[in-house]
């Protein structure tokens, strides 16, 4: 038997078995916050809104406040939204890229003595009468040929002719005839022609009485504050109102230099959403029995200024005693 003197001293000489200690390699320790459990429905992250969609949210409370605001959607290239238009003779169609002459707003025809304005202007009106519209004639000049016009396709009994001796007249008379047709159930929602023939031959009031001592810039003002006010009326109708005017060269510095410009002042640029341009380039003839008669004129159409489409684009025609005619000069005519 052993003693226990033994087995301890056995048991303190072998040697103790070493141990290995390693060390834990350093963890990165991420935080991570996680939302207290909600009773019931999961609460939902939400989500940036885009820039268009803040913009739409802001358009929707401006609305409610003052109504008349919105944003142009896809495929709307101008602001200036027509939904009635005239239809025209397909040259000017092209040299202004519309359908016609837009309702609802001011076009100036200018240009020189004999190159077509009144051609024109008389191809509206017929278009008017030929849709059921209501064609106006507002005639300050006194001198629209009747009998050429017919000759053309106008109906003489459904042209309505507003005689006027000044600015101030001719405006007064032309928005009483605008009101007149609103108030009229049957005529309200007709596509209206009111050719004034000419603004640039109308003299103002200041003028006539021989008050005052520039007639020009009298007569201009008395345009310019007509059509500011005439321009709200049209909005509220399906008129579109035409104005011929003449062109005459200013001459500046240097001899060479000459520009046209169209009388009245800058009211007719400023209120116009369309003003073409006609210059005569030449005059038309041939032969007949062997002598030459002229029989009309080949212009030149150009649209200067166009908030409807890309302004500047031009187009020639011929003009007879039918009205316009497209392409260029007639085969084996003289000018």
């Amino acid at each position: 038997m052993k003693s226990k003197r033994a087995t301890a001293l056995k048991t303190t000489t072998e040697e103790p078995t070493p141990k290995l200690f390693k060390r834990k390699p350093k963890v990165a320790v991420e935080i991570v916050e996680v939302d207290e459990p909600t009773k019931g429905k999961k609460k939902k992250v939400k989500e940036p809104t885009s820039y268009d969609d803040d913009i739409t949210a802001l358009v929707a409370g401006i609305k409610k406040d003052i109504g008349d605001v919105f944003i142009p959607h896809e495929g709307v290239s101008s602001l200036v939204e027509v939904e009635d238009w005239i239809p025209m003779p397909q040259p000017i169609c092209d040299v202004i890229g519309t359908p016609g002459l837009p309702c609802g707003h001011v076009i100036e025809v200018m240009g020189a003595p004999d190159c077509g304005k009144t051609t024109l202007v008389t191809h509206a009106l017929i278009s008017a009468q030929k849709i059921g519209g209501v064609a106006i004639l507002l005639d300050t000049e006194h001198k629209y040929h009747i009998g050429r016009a017919v000759a053309m396709g106008l109906n003489r009994k459904g042209l309505i002719i507003i005689r006027a001796e000044t600015t101030e007249e001719a405006f007064s008379k032309f928005v009483t005839t605008l009101k007149h047709i609103i108030a009229s159930p049957k005529w309200k929602d007709k596509k209206i022609v009111v050719a004034w023939d000419s603004i640039g031959a109308t003299p103002c009031k200041k003028e006539i009485d021989a008050e005052g001592e520039n007639f020009a810039a009298d007569s201009a003002k008395a345009l310019k504050g007509g059509l500011r006010r005439t321009r709200y009326f049209l909005s509220q109708t399906k008129a579109c109102l035409l104005l011929i005017n003449q062109t005459y060269e200013e001459i500046g510095g240097k001899s060479f230099f000459k520009k046209q410009k169209g009388y009245g002042g800058k009211g007719p640029e400023y209120f116009s959403t369309v003003i073409l341009s006609l210059s005569r380039l030449a005059r038309l003839s041939k032969q007949v029995k062997g002598e030459k008669v002229r029989f009309g004129i080949h212009t030149q159409i150009e649209a200067v200024k166009n908030h409807l489409a890309p302004p500047f684009k031009q187009v020639r025609v011929d003009i007879d005693a039918k009205g316009i005619v497209y392409g260029g000069r007639k085969a084996g005519d003289d000018a």
